[in-house]
């Protein structure tokens, strides 16, 4: 027969397993595992074959994710250990068997699962449809076989119904037999006929291309010698799943197909009746025949047909027609949808007879007597036709695919699913299955809701839209205004005048908790591929509560002060457009704000512009605005407008600030104005004018005596820091003042000046530890850097404090060199002022000839000649020999 002659091809096993009948590839899922980051990543097929609840493909998990059972970590870490090419192992999920191998690449772990189970699904369902037409009116079995050169090189795996049809009995190891063995059997066939050498001979080199890495597709249709010594034509379909490095082979599954040729003498009915009573008593296929011709058809049917169908009447005499017609009446009940495909179906099965077409193959829904629903695939095939092209034989097979369907929907629902969380990364997510009539509102949820939200999923992870809109916020008009874009959202994709939807913000609280969480909703809609009346429908809720924090943090940050929480100068301008008609300005300058900063540090200077902020809150709790609008500038404005009112709040300020505990017993002091508007009798710019003159015109009034007991706080501070300081200034200034009056400076300002430029000339010594200053050893080269920046710090102390020049470069140049080798700027000669070339010589001398911390001191007459020995090189000539002449014979200054 021709049929026998036909040799397969790769292109043949191709579009074998690209059919739905073969289930071997889904029996391979795959894993990569990081473990350095303890994480692992699933496909498609693993998802599926391991069950593992709320996990999803291509989304990394932590190996000890509280989903995966004790034992699946612990086989994997102890398979990592074995790094040859040639790694594998076995596990057990419950009662499934997985054969685990594993291959490592980039310092990752690709494991490949295979379910054995799964691996027999294809043989059980070529096996169900041994006797469908369609297939070459053949009986036929699938047996199942495998090469695993992980195990063997001699062996392979396969079901015992091939070997037990070709005679061979069975290994010593389940389902394991020899490989040279099963080839010799199949070689007794060779000796029959040279067509049948050639067949083998084809199968030989179809495999070699495989093992060669020419490609990974096998497909053979050789024939073999039974046990009973039967011709049988065997079609082989494999597939090379997984290769060594080399390239060979280390992992092939195939099936063989076993086919009996039809005898010709044989008639249609004979054929018929074979396949009727031959291994089709099992409920999952019903068959039905067409004998004769009528218009309507006349049908029988099998028991076992009225066993899948659930009838539990007589059908043997009913027609198709009637059938299919009391179906679309039980189904209009509960969908239309499934009413309509069972419409199609009844003209597809007409167009039998009426269009001359000689097979079909649909699938149905199909409502049981129970109320069952399942799914059909029904085949239909023309067997003959008489000379005017009537129907005489038809044949039809219902199929139950009600698990396989469903296993297809749930794949879409997880495809879906899996592709809204891989875009939400640790994202709610929900799915779920309608129709056009749907009005079930319960929804597939992972198990972040109840983590996130508080929600409790049923016993099927299912919850309701009322379980998420119950932890709505609906306080505000705009959280009212947020809830129902979402509900017009989902409206919209159920009604399908939308397919997607994208990041409606709405505000939740956790149920349990009662946690406020900003959440991001996403929604989208896709056609189901295996039911074309419905679709599925899923959603993404991302947590962005942190974001909108930030976000609100930001807007924060840009109206406000970020030290003292007050609005900022940016706010502040722009809250003129809102102002009301009747309004006070207040405006108020913190004084001393740099000279803090000088003496003490900015962290000081802070505290100041905190209290300064704190005393303004307190006396200005309901005031329309408080800011701060500059470093020591502060605004407020209020409703009050009475003169007495504003008085009594400026009076407040002064007493709270004077208050307020500050270190080195400073006293917090703020100058103040103020402009009143009255019905908009002034702009706000004049406000602001008028409220800042009189702020300065205060301020200027205040800075002397404010000075003074600034200075007097310094110096007592520095006092308590250098115990020496307040004799050690006394004397200066009396040899000073005699010195100078001696060189012919006598203006009694000079006088003055000299006087406070001796008390404050080491006032920057303010700013060094006191470990420093009081240390009683020699100084490091480090320690003694510091020192060397007092002059400047002093400098900006009294530059805050007086703008008398004389003082100031006194106290910056004191430390200068008459040669030149001075700190801080290195001036010589007369570039050094005349009251620091003063200053250096009476400070050296007093240095010298009093107690210090770190010295004994000398004799008046050592101290002098140390003077005469440093005339010209630290010291001004002019000014040594004239203070030697002053005090050589004197005992006192």
């Amino acid at each position: 027969m021709a049929l026998t002659k036909r040799i397969l091809s790769e292109k043949d096993a191709r579009q074998f397993f690209s059919t739905s009948i073969n289930t071997m590839e889904d029996a391979i899922g795959r894993a990569v595992v990081d473990f350095n980051a303890q994480s692992i990543r699933f496909d498609f097929n693993a998802v599926l074959l391991l069950s593992f609840s709320d996990i999803y493909a291509d989304h990394e998990y932590p190996l000890n994710h509280s989903s995966f059972d004790k034992d699946f970590a612990k086989t994997l870490k102890n398979l990592s250990k074995d790094l040859s090419e040639t790694a594998h192992t076995t596990y057990f999920r419950g009662k499934k068997k997985f054969e685990i191998k594993q291959i490592v690449e980039n310092n990752l772990f690709h494991y490949i699962f295979i379910s054995i189970d799964k691996l027999f699904e294809t043989e059980q369902q070529i096996n169900l449809f041994s006797q469908v037409v369609g297939s070459g009116l053949s009986v036929f079995s699938g047996s199942t076989w495998w090469l695993d050169y992980d195990y063997y090189t001699d062996h392979f795996f396969s079901s015992n119904i091939g070997p037990n049809i070709l005679g061979i009995p069975p290994g010593s190891t389940n389902m394991v037999y020899s490989t040279p063995e099963f080839q010799e059997v199949r070689k007794k066939v060779k000796s029959v006929s040279g067509l049948y050498e050639e067949a083998v001979k084809e199968e030989i080199q179809a495999y070699e291309r495989v093992r060669n890495n020419e490609t990974d597709y096998f497909a053979a249709r050789t024939p073999a010698l039974t046990k009973k010594e039967q011709i049988v034509w065997v079609e082989a379909y494999g597939k090379c799943i997984l290769r060594y490095p080399n390239g060979k082979p280390r992992l092939f599954v195939a099936i063989d197909i076993y086919l009996s040729e039809l005898q010709e003498e044989k008639s249609q009915l004979e054929i018929l009746s074979n396949l009727v009573n031959t291994g089709l008593t099992s409920a999952d296929v019903g068959v039905w025949y067409y004998q004769q011709h009528y218009v309507h058809g006349h049908y029988n049917f099998t028991s076992s047909y009225k066993n899948l169908m659930g009838f539990s009447g007589d059908v043997q005499n009913d027609t198709i027609s009637n059938l299919i017609n009391e179906q679309i009446e039980k189904l209009k009940q509960i969908d239309w949808e499934y009413a309509e495909k069972m419409v199609e179906f009844r003209d597809l099965h007409n167009s039998i007879f009426y269009q001359k077409k000689d097979q079909y193959k649909t699938v149905i829904p199909h409502l049981k007597a129970d109320n069952t629903l399942i799914w059909i695939e029904v085949r239909g095939q023309v067997i003959e036709r008489n000379d005017q092209g009537d129907v005489m034989l038809f044949v039809g097979v219902n199929v139950d695919i009600t698990d396989n369907y469903n296993r297809r929907r749930e794949l879409e629902r997880l495809q879906l699913s899996n592709k809204l969380a891989i875009r939400a990364r640790e994202m709610m997510t929900w799915s779920q299955e309608i129709t056009h009539s749907a009005k079930d509102m319960m929804v597939f949820g992972n198990h972040l809701f109840e983590a996130k939200l508080g929600i409790q999923r049923n016993e099927q992870k299912m919850f309701s839209y009322k379980d998420i809109f119950r932890t709505v916020v609906r306080d505000s008009k705009e959280d009212k205004h947020r809830f129902k874009m979402l509900t017009d959202a989902i409206k919209n994709i159920y009604r399908g005048t939308e397919q997607s939807y994208d990041r409606i913000l709405v505000k939740h609280k956790h149920e349990k908790t009662g946690e406020i969480l900003f959440i991001e909703h996403s929604l989208g809609s896709i056609p189901s591929k295996t039911n074309h009346s419905s679709k599925l429908i899923g959603g993404v809720l991302l947590d962005v509560t942190a974001q909108i924090n930030q976000e609100q943090k930001i807007r924060f940050l840009a109206s406000h002060d970020t030290l003292t929480g007050l609005h900022n100068r940016l706010y502040f301008d722009d809250f003129q457009k809102q102002l009301a008609k009747d309004y006070t300005l207040y405006l108020f300058d913190l004084d001393g704000l740099k000279l803090g900063n000088d003496i003490y540090g900015h962290q000081f200077g802070d505290l100041l512009i905190s209290k300064a902020a704190t005393v303004l809150k307190d006396v200005f709790m309901k005031a329309q605005l408080i800011a701060r609008i500059g470093g020591d500038e502060f605004a407020v404005i209020c409703n009050c407008t009475s003169e007495d009112e504003c008085y009594n709040n400026l009076s407040k300020v002064r007493k709270k600030a004077q208050k307020e505990i500050l270190p080195y017993d400073y006293t917090l002091q703020l100058s103040a104005g103020y402009s009143i508007v009255r019905n908009k009798n002034k702009s706000f710019n004049k406000a602001f004018s008028e409220a800042e003159n009189i702020l300065y015109q205060r301020k200027l009034s205040q800075r002397f005596s404010r000075k003074n007991k600034v200075l007097e706080s310094i110096m007592e501070t520095l006092d308590a820091k250098t115990t020496e300081t307040k004799e050690h200034s006394e004397r200066l200034s009396a040899m000073a003042v005699k010195l100078m009056k001696a060189l012919g400076l006598k203006r009694h300002n000079e006088v003055e000046d000299m006087k406070l430029l001796a008390r404050v000339h080491d006032i920057g010594k303010i700013t060094i530890d006191d470990a420093i200053l009081k240390k009683p050893g020699k100084l490091t080269d480090e320690e003694f850097d510091i020192i060397k920046k007092h002059p400047e710090a002093g400098y900006k102390i009294i530059h805050n404090l007086t703008d008398n020049d004389s003082v100031c470069l006194g106290v910056l140049h004191h430390h200068e060199r008459y040669d030149g080798t001075g700190y801080p700027y290195g001036l010589k000669g007369e570039e050094i002022p005349l009251f620091a070339r003063i200053l250096a010589v009476v400070d050296a001398f007093d240095a010298m000839t009093s107690k210090r911390v770190y010295k004994a001191p000398v004799k008046r007459k050592e101290a002098l000649n140390e003077l005469r020995k440093n005339s010209g090189t630290q010291f001004d000539p002019k000014v040594v020999d004239t203070f030697i002449s002053l005090f050589d014979n004197q005992k006192t200054y």
